[in-house]
């Protein structure tokens, strides 16, 4: 009984954040961004993107206060955690973005910052809706479906699938623009379902990973505040970083050290998790009943 519904939970979870943000995803990344981008005005395809994209991280969010509110009755205890923790997360994330593109121009890197105005806009308008997105994001992922999952298959199990979950519900955010690309006629259905299967699997496998970091921060504080700031730094250092330097995306050493060093970050944590379970590798995939299991049967 108590693994059945277990399952129904998770499965109601999955569903309704992705019945509500994958419409904004495709909406947004499949059409008002090509759409505005096809008129030439850039300000409007980015900032389309942004509010877009900020609104469809509260899907996760929505799911969990459903299911809290409708069939646990009850919600996390909402804990702020440390002060010191905020300022540390905030200097960790600023230098994965930070100090390799200072790396960089020591090696001859050319880049330079534009002074315009609907840049600004853009900043102003993520930093007073990226800690509520990323609050979103980490309620639902962390705050309630980590928990479930834990309880049932363990601490790194846990991260395995909720990671594979948070990762494909990403899935329109790459894939949107290639339909559009097929409904223009740019592009074949067969390259859409190739992509389509190759997005599906990268965005899995990162957000393991990524996941495993803030899943090592909530199991640690269970803290929603800290690890939806955490998350907000992540994409505040990395995409205002992009957006206030000319050719800094484009620097090779932004682009190799920043992601292999955060997601070698991300297979410490993993690894951490695991050990401090008691887990062998061999041991992650093998389907051993664990005692959760073996009461609600």
């Amino acid at each position: 009984m108590i693994k059945n519904q277990f399952r129904h939970n998770v499965r109601t979870f999955v569903f309704i954040s992705f019945l509500f943000s994958w419409p904004i995803f495709f909406a947004v990344d499949g059409w008002l961004e090509p759409m505005f981008a096809a008129q030439d005005n850039e300000a409007a395809a980015r900032l389309s993107v942004l509010l877009g994209h900020a609104l469809a991280m509260l899907g996760p969010a929505l799911a969990a206060l459903y299911l809290w509110c409708t069939r646990q009755k009850e919600t996390p205890v909402w804990s702020w955690s440390k002060s010191r923790y905020y300022g540390i997360v905030a200097l960790v994330m600023l230098a994965f973005w930070t100090l390799p593109g200072l790396i960089g121009l020591f090696f001859g890197d050319k880049i330079q910052s534009p002074v315009e105005a609907q840049m600004w806009i853009r900043i102003i308008i993520f930093l007073l809706l990226g800690w509520i997105s990323g609050i979103g994001e980490e309620m639902g992922w962390c705050a309630y479906l980590l928990p479930q999952l834990s309880s049932q298959v363990g601490r790194t199990r846990a991260l395995i699938v909720s990671g594979v979950i948070r990762g494909l519900w990403h899935w329109p955010v790459i894939v949107a623009a290639i339909l559009a690309q097929v409904v223009a006629g740019e592009r074949t259905v067969l390259e859409l379902l190739g992509a389509g299967v190759v997005v599906a699997i990268q965005l899995a496998l990162s957000n393991v990973f990524f996941g495993a970091v803030m899943g090592w921060i909530w199991y640690r504080t269970e803290s929603i505040p800290l690890v939806g700031w955490t998350h907000f730094w992540h994409n505040l250092t990395r995409d205002v970083t992009m957006i206030l330097i000319v050719g800094y995306a484009s620097s090779l050493w932004v682009t190799q050290i920043s992601g292999i060093v955060f997601y070698m970050l991300g297979v410490m944590l993993f690894d951490t998790v695991r050990r401090e379970e008691g887990l062998e590798w061999r041991q992650l995939f093998r389907r051993e009943r664990t005692q959760a299991l073996e009461e609600s049967t």
